[in-house]
């Protein structure tokens, strides 16, 4: 008894897709982007955890297109935020 597995037909297709926005996704925070390459490297950590910062960290996530806060407070994201909005209200 013989199993006959049949040719997979592969076929590709080019996709035109129109957005009036950027593609903007999830960005790395520096702190993470060492904290990968220290593991990849095995470099041994000397510490123990850092204390968290759950804004500043969300604030590391955020492609600044205009610019990102000097300070990583809510407030400042605030701030920021306001400035983006009225600055859409204007165009």
């Amino acid at each position: 008894m013989a199993i006959t597995i049949p040719r997979i037909d592969i076929q590709y297709a080019h996709i035109h897709i129109v957005g009036d926005t950027p593609l903007i996704v999830h960005k790395w925070s520096e702190k993470a982007k060492k904290e990968m390459l220290e593991k990849q490297m095995k470099v041994a950590k000397t510490k123990g955890k850092d204390a968290k910062d759950p804004v500043a960290d969300f604030i590391d996530t955020i492609y600044w297109l205009d610019g990102e806060p000097a300070e990583k407070t809510e407030e400042a994201f605030d701030e920021e935020k306001q400035e983006i909005l009225e600055g859409d209200d204007e165009a």
